[in-house]
């Protein structure tokens, strides 16, 4: 997330990084607790959550205490490679899980997020969209981690947040 937080930091955006979430290696829940730990004892409103890949998860868990989301490559319906990963972190992206189930009955909250995503992401075959978010393909991206040094995808991403800053 180096190069999203440089290119925000540069355009006058207040970041915040989460040194609590270490790797991001805990379960959603967890890692969610996290992130509405620090909001609450930072004493943050009307925050816009930028999030890559599983940070998106977290950060829908976490929408009581935020304006907006801005997710890239996130896994919203999972990957059909959880099966397979060997860590047990990331099994929770097997679609249909029991946390992906009980984030996608939350389409009231969708609204609130702008999901950004390339042409091609080998870890999330079945892409980004979700149901009633605003979703942004961008079309000169490829990859799950090079998504992040694209000029496009920074150029979406402060778009979008100058987008949901006037909601």
């Amino acid at each position: 997330m180096q190069p999203i937080a440089r290119v925000l930091f540069e355009h006058g955006y207040d970041v915040h990084t989460l040194d609590g979430l270490g790797y991001n290696r805990g379960s959603i829940e967890d890692m969610a607790s996290v992130v509405d730990t620090y909001i609450h004892s930072e004493h943050l409103s009307r925050v816009t959550i930028v999030a890559h890949s599983k940070g998106g998860k977290l950060a829908l868990s976490t929408t009581d205490t935020i304006q907006g989301l801005v997710t890239i490559n996130t896994p919203f319906s999972g990957s059909k490679y959880a099966y397979i990963l060997p860590f047990k972190q990331l099994r929770v992206f097997i679609p249909n899980s029991r946390i992906l189930t009980m984030l996608a009955g939350l389409t009231h909250l969708n609204k609130k997020v702008s999901s950004i995503y390339g042409i091609f992401d080998p870890h999330i075959p079945g892409g980004s969209v979700l149901d009633g978010a605003h979703n942004i393909q961008i079309t000169s991206a490829r990859g799950h981690f090079r998504i992040l040094n694209n000029p496009d995808v920074h150029a979406a991403v402060l778009t979008e947040l100058e987008s949901l800053a006037r909601c």
